[in-house]
């Protein structure tokens, strides 16, 4: 299994009809990553960038190969 915890982009865009509260939504991006941390939970993090994306793919790929091999 492979867990992704996707990076808060503050200049990512938000959807007009979703309430916008950038304090909260940076304390929540901190809280996840420090509970996934500090529990020792494996997992993927996954930035705006091409290559944190191309990085999440091959995450996802090698983890399904190790599966069906």
């Amino acid at each position: 299994m492979v867990l992704f915890a996707t990076v808060l982009d503050p200049a990512q865009p938000v959807a007009a009809q979703h309430d916008y509260n950038p304090r909260y939504r940076t304390l929540v991006d901190r809280h996840c990553h420090t509970v996934l941390n500090g529990a020792g939970v494996p997992h993927v993090r996954v930035a705006g960038t091409a290559e944190a994306k191309e990085l999440a793919i091959r995450a996802a790929v090698d983890t399904v190969l190790g599966v069906v091999v």
